[in-house]
């Protein structure tokens, strides 16, 4: 019978032969002590032959087997179905060899590995890798490396799941150690170490990335990086239109800590602030927004307890043609303000301005207070209990060529029609009536609140006087702005009989101002027809005349 030859083997010279003889036919292989294996045709056992001559053995009744140093590379594609039977690979005395190593080196886009399940109710793992390693592992437990600089993903998890997790790191024996570790030693790195992108356009319920811990302390994720000029995090919204950029929230309403910390330790002087935020385009709206259901706490708190010759707050515009505001505190409040909707609040005893406003302007207002809608309050209010020298409210200039339209301090009622009540009024002290008063119809009242006429005075008065000394050749008592213009009453201590005096004409003509001129000398002289006797010699010792508009007149 002659048999059918179908592969070679080692040791050189075996050869496999197929044939529908009985086992116990004679088998020549070429070599004496080859290793040979036989299939009969229609039969799925297989038979071994070591040494000629030699018995057969039924590889599939469980003989002794191939040994795997024996087996050569297949000389055409191979397929095993081993139905539901396990393969168990040990290696119980290894300890530093590469027990299982496969190589590939011509391998282009071919898998030098590929484990598939077409099974659509797996539940168990297609693959996995486990130790019981209590080492510290040099390069990893599992590693994939890449020698080369190839380009494209060396590791790629990819999933049709819809509702399920393509990847999970589990470690829940977790204490100082890191559950993933991303890292690079390269000083030249341009790339991102780490990308995570998606290309949805539907509501992301999770979100991109989710980062969920338990009550822990600490902290739940760090950033941290060695660049000097660098960008440790970035976030880019080049798209966003109605998003949000970055969001910290949380719905637990017994928090107490903080919700967003950004500290630094830096003594440098910051060249566009420690913390900004930077709009270049021309937006409308609100930039930077604080929104509080607060009712008893604060919005925003800034406490700068170290604070020397610095600002805690500082809102600059170099726009030269700003027309809104570069501040606006608004509140629609209709309740009582306890200490002023705004506050400002110095407990400590200063010196210098707690408030000071510095303007370049020039024709512009330094200062507008606008009330259009007050009635029975108060628009401005100056509370000072305890001050004894100081003043409440100093209005001064250095200007030496003042010569403003409505004065220094401007008061005024410009309402067209003629208006009853106070328009101002200075209290010197609790009596009632006291200090100064100014009716809206025009009427000022010393000593009372109720004057009836332009000036009304309900109490003594004194006149500022001007002391003149002997005229001996008589004429004017001396020019109009050393006199009359500056002074109402006048002393003259004549000391030359038979002069006849006069006053200087004003330098305003507008008739009704008055002057008193009395004589203190020892003689007595004439002014404006009237002797003026010496004081205590019974006639006229005093004498008052009125400007009429062109000429002194005695009244």
């Amino acid at each position: 019978m002659a048999y059918e030859r179908i592969a070679a083997y080692k040791p050189t010279g075996c050869e496999l032969y197929r044939s529908n003889l009985s086992p116990n036919g004679v088998i020549t292989p070429s070599g004496i002590g080859a290793l040979c294996i036989v299939q009969l045709a229609g039969s799925t056992a297989l038979w071994q032959c070591t040494v000629l001559p030699s018995t057969w053995v039924n590889l599939s009744a469980g003989g002794t087997g191939v040994p795997l140093s024996t087996v050569t590379a297949s000389l055409a594609n191979t397929s095993i179905d081993n139905t539901l039977f396990t393969e168990t690979m040990a290696w119980s005395t290894a300890t530093t060899q590469t027990l299982w190593s496969m190589t590939a080196d011509a391998l282009t886009s071919g898998r030098i590995l590929s484990v598939t399940s077409a099974s659509a109710a797996q539940t168990g793992q297609l693959a996995l890798f486990q130790t019981a390693s209590t080492g510290a592992f040099a390069a990893g437990a599992f590693a994939v490396a890449a020698t080369a600089a190839h380009t494209g993903a060396l590791a790629r998890f990819s999933s049709a799941t819809a509702t399920g997790t393509v990847l999970q790191v589990v470690a829940n024996s977790l204490t100082s150690g890191l559950g993933i570790e991303v890292t690079s030693s390269s000083a030249t790195q341009t790339g991102a170490l780490l990308s995570l992108a998606t290309a949805s356009t539907a509501a992301l319920t999770g979100a991109l990335a989710v980062i969920a811990s338990a009550a822990h302390t600490g902290v739940l994720a760090t950033f941290q990086s060695a660049t000097a000029t660098g960008t440790i995090l970035q976030v880019v919204g080049n798209s966003l239109t109605s998003g949000i950029g970055i969001q910290a929230s949380s719905t637990n309403t017994g928090l107490t800590g903080r919700l967003l910390e950004v500290t630094t330790a830096s003594t440098g002087a910051f060249s566009n602030g420690g913390i900004r935020f930077q709009a270049t385009g021309a937006h409308t709206a609100n930039f930077v927004q604080i929104d509080t259901s607060t009712m008893t706490g604060f919005a925003l708190s800034i406490n700068v307890n170290s604070l020397t010759s610095g600002r805690g707050l500082s809102v600059v515009g170099t726009g030269v043609g700003l027309t809104g505001q570069i501040a606006l505190f608004q509140s629609a409040s209709t309740g009582a303000l306890g200490n002023g909707a705004v506050r400002v609040n110095m407990t400590g005893a200063h010196t210098g301005n707690a408030v000071q406003i510095d303007t370049a302007t020039v024709s512009g207002a330094a200062l507008a207070v606008a009330g259009a809608s007050l009635t029975t309050g108060n628009l401005v209010t100056l509370t000072a209990n305890a001050i004894t020298t100081g003043s409440m409210l100093s209005l001064t200039t250095t200007g030496g060529a003042l010569n403003s339209t409505n004065g220094l301090l401007y008061v005024a009622n410009s309402s067209v029609a003629a208006a009853s009540g106070i328009l101002a009024r200075f209290q010197a002290f609790a009596t009632a009536g006291s200090g100064v008063t100014m009716l809206a119809n025009g009427n000022t009242g010393f000593g009372t609140s109720t004057p009836v006429a332009t000036v009304q005075n309900a109490g003594s008065q004194l006149y500022g006087v001007s002391a003149l000394g002997d005229f001996a050749a008589g004429g004017a008592i001396g020019t109009a702005g050393a006199t009359v213009d500056a002074f109402a009453a006048f002393t003259v201590a004549q000391t030359t009989a038979g002069q006849t005096l006069s006053l200087p004409s004003p330098t305003s003509a507008v008739a009704g101002r008055l002057a008193r001129v009395m004589n203190i000398g020892t003689q007595s002289f004439t002014m404006y027809g009237v002797v003026v006797t010496v004081a205590g010699v019974p006639a006229t010792a005093g004498l008052t005349m009125m400007w009429n508009g062109s000429a002194w007149v005695v009244v």
